[in-house]
C-alpha cells in the first residue's frame, strides 16, 4: 500500500524532490489560509531523522497518525465564551474545553488570545482525528495556560450585603473554602461605594446618621423651653456629609479585614454565570478571572427604580443611592414617593432645615397599618414637610439657573401645577 506524504499526496519511489517541494509549499499556504502562526505553533513531526523523502515517507505511513494532543497547557476556545468542550464542525474534538491567559495575576484565568484559540480551533478542524502533527503551545507573554490555574472554592457568594457576608462568614468558620465577589454598578449620577451592601453604604447606616443629625438640630430647637440660651446655627451639609462617608468608609474597611481574617477570598469584580458551577468576573479594568465552587449562593439584593416613563426623570433625579453621598447639600427637595425609604429621606432632611415636599400617587406606606401611616404623615406635616397628595409628575425640566421645575397632575382634579426644586429625589421602589 502506497504511503502518504506530509501533504497528503501518494508517495512513490521517484518523488523524492516533488514531495519535498509540495510539503514546503502548502502547509505555509494553510498556516496562512487558517489563521496559524508559525511562532505560536510547532509541527513535531512523527519520521525517522533520516533525510531521504520516500523512506520518510514510508516510514510515516507504518506510524500510527497522531490526533492532536489534548493537553491542559492549551486549547481552542475559552469556557468564558460558554465553550465547555465539545467540537469544532466536522467532529473534531476540542483540545481543552478551558484555556487560561499566562499573563494573568497570581495564576487568575482570562480570556485566550483570540488569534492563538482561533489558530488552533482551525488546526485541529484541518488536520481532523487523524492528523499527522502533534502541536504543542508554546509558553509566550499572554498565551494559553492550563486549567490548573482555575480557582476553585467549596463555596462561592455573589454579593457583599449582610446577608452574603454573613453566609461566606459562617461557611468559613465551619472550615469551608470560601470566596466572595461583590460589585458596585455606578448609578447614573456615577455613585459608587465598597463592600457591605446597601445597608451599609447607602441604606441604614448613613440614614441613622443623617437621622441623628436631624435629631441634634430639633434638640437645640428645644433647648431655649429648658433655659438653655443657645442660638440655632445653621446646618453644615458638607460637614456632615465628610463625617458620614468618612465612617462608611471604615465599616467598608472592616469587613475586608474580617474577610481576611476567617480566610475568605474576597473579588471586587462583576460575575456572571458560565455554567451552573463557574462564573466569569470582569474586574473595573476589563480583566476576567473564572471561578468555580461545589454552591454558589446569589446575594445581590436589589437597587433604586427610575420612574423611565416620566420625561426628564434619569437624566435629572436621585434616588437614594446618591442622596448620602452628596457632597454639597441638596437644597430644596422633591420627594417622589411614599414608601418607608422616600418618608425616612424627606424626614431627616426636614429635620436638617431643608424645604422638604413629599409627592404622594395613591396612599402612604401602603403595606403598613394605614392607622399608623396617617400618624406618620400627619407628625411629619406638624414638622414642616410639605405633603401633595393624589399627585404624580410629568416631567422634570432643568431651567437656565440649573434649578429644576417639575410639572405634576392632580388625579382627582386632572389639575396640572409647577414647583421649582433644587433636587428630585425618586423613592417609588425597586424593579
Amino acid at each position: 500500500m502506497a504511503s502518504s506524504t506530509l501533504c497528503g499526496s501518494p508517495a512513490t519511489a521517484c518523488c523524492s524532490t516533488w514531495c519535498r517541494m509540495r510539503c514546503s509549499l502548502l502547509l505555509p499556504m494553510r498556516r496562512l489560509r487558517t489563521g496559524c502562526r508559525t511562532s505560536s505553533f510547532q509541527p513535531m513531526m512523527n519520521r525517522p531523522q533520516s533525510r531521504k523523502a520516500c523512506s520518510s515517507h514510508r516510514s510515516a505511513s507504518n506510524t500510527r497518525p497522531r490526533a492532536p494532543a489534548a493537553s491542559s497547557r492549551g486549547g481552542a476556545s475559552s469556557i468564558c465564551d460558554g465553550a465547555m468542550g465539545g467540537a469544532l464542525p466536522g467532529g473534531t474534538p476540542l483540545a481543552s474545553p478551558l484555556v487560561v491567559g499566562a499573563g494573568s495575576a497570581a495564576g487568575s484565568p482570562t480570556r485566550p488570545r483570540p488569534q492563538a484559540a482561533a489558530a488552533a480551533a482551525a488546526m485541529a478542524a484541518l488536520l481532523g482525528p487523524v492528523g499527522r502533527f502533534r502541536w504543542r503551545v508554546r509558553a509566550v507573554p499572554g498565551g494559553a495556560r492550563g486549567a490548573a490555574g482555575r480557582q476553585c472554592y467549596d463555596l462561592l457568594v455573589i454579593g457583599g450585603g449582610s446577608g452574603g457576608l454573613a453566609c461566606a462568614k459562617e461557611a468559613a468558620q465551619l472550615g469551608k473554602k470560601v470566596a466572595v465577589v461583590d460589585y458596585v454598578e455606578p448609578s447614573p449620577r456615577g455613585t459608587r461605594w465598597g463592600l457591605g451592601g446597601t445597608c451599609v453604604n447607602v441604606g441604614c447606616i448613613p440614614k441613622k446618621l443623617m437621622h441623628q443629625a436631624a435629631l441634634l438640630g430639633g434638640m437645640i430647637h428645644d433647648a431655649s423651653h429648658y433655659g438653655w440660651k443657645v442660638a440655632q446655627p445653621p446646618h453644615d451639609w458638607r460637614k456632615m456629609a465628610e463625617a458620614v462617608q468618612n465612617h462608611v468608609k471604615s465599616l467598608n474597611w472592616g469587613h475586608r479585614v474580617q474577610l481576611q481574617d476567617r480566610k475568605v477570598k474576597y473579588f471586587n469584580f462583576k460575575a456572571s454565570f458560565v455554567n451552573p458551577h463557574m462564573v466569569c468576573g470582569v474586574s473595573k479594568g476589563g480583566e476576567e478571572t473564572l471561578l468555580s465552587a461545589d454552591h454558589i449562593v446569589i446575594a445581590t439584593g436589589g437597587r433604586p427604580r427610575y420612574p423611565t416613563h416620566i420625561e426628564g426623570a434619569l437624566e435629572y433625579g436621585i434616588t437614594s443611592d446618591d442622596i448620602f453621598w452628596l457632597k454639597e447639600s441638596p437644597g430644596k427637595t422633591l420627594v417622589v414617593g411614599a414608601s418607608y425609604v422616600a418618608l425616612e429621606c424627606a424626614g431627616f432632611l426636614t429635620g436638617l432645615g431643608l424645604d422638604t415636599t413629599v409627592m404622594i400617587r395613591s396612599v402612604p406606606l401602603r403595606a403598613f397599618d394605614q392607622q399608623m401611616a396617617s400618624l406618620v404623615t400627619e407628625h411629619m406635616a406638624v414638622h414642616g414637610t410639605r405633603i401633595l397628595r393624589g399627585c404624580t409628575p410629568l416631567r422634570v425640566e432643568r431651567l437656565s439657573d440649573g434649578r429644576l421645575q417639575v410639572t405634576w397632575v392632580d388625579l382627582a382634579s386632572d389639575k396640572k401645577d409647577t414647583g421649582t426644586f433644587d433636587t428630585v429625589l425618586w423613592a417609588v421602589g425597586k424593579p
